[in-house]
């Protein structure tokens, strides 16, 4: 049951299509909040039968902590050497303008509460 559940969790959240898109304010994330559940679900469900003496390590959970050690050994190690410097520059670019245009924007929030007029 928990490997099903972690399964069809896990594959939902992959899958390209959602029973509510995401562009949807609210509601197009909460489908996939429900999935990420439900998978974390089957997954302390396959983990607790393991933990406590009531079955073995399911093949499953031991598949999926692996996958996840060695997607983080090969991705962390890419992001921190070549993605990192390439959009560091850009990330520094845009934080100039985008500061001065929330400080504007704040200034003209505080003028317009504190006009009496309004």
């Amino acid at each position: 049951t928990g490997s099903l559940m972690a399964l069809m969790g896990m594959g939902y959240v992959a899958m390209p299509l959602d029973l509510v898109p995401d562009f949807i304010p609210v509601f197009g994330q909460i489908d996939d909040m429900i999935a990420k559940l439900v998978a974390g679900g089957g997954m302390m469900m396959m983990y607790m039968g393991y933990k406590f003496g009531t079955g073995e390590t399911p093949e499953e959970f031991e598949m999926i902590v692996s996958a996840v050690k060695t997607a983080y050994s090969v991705v962390v190690p890419i992001v921190k050497e070549k993605v990192i410097p390439l959009i560091a520059p850009a990330i520094a670019a845009i934080a100039v303008p985008m500061k001065k245009a929330a400080g504007s924007i704040l200034g003209m929030a505080v003028e317009k509460a504190n006009d009496p007029n309004m």
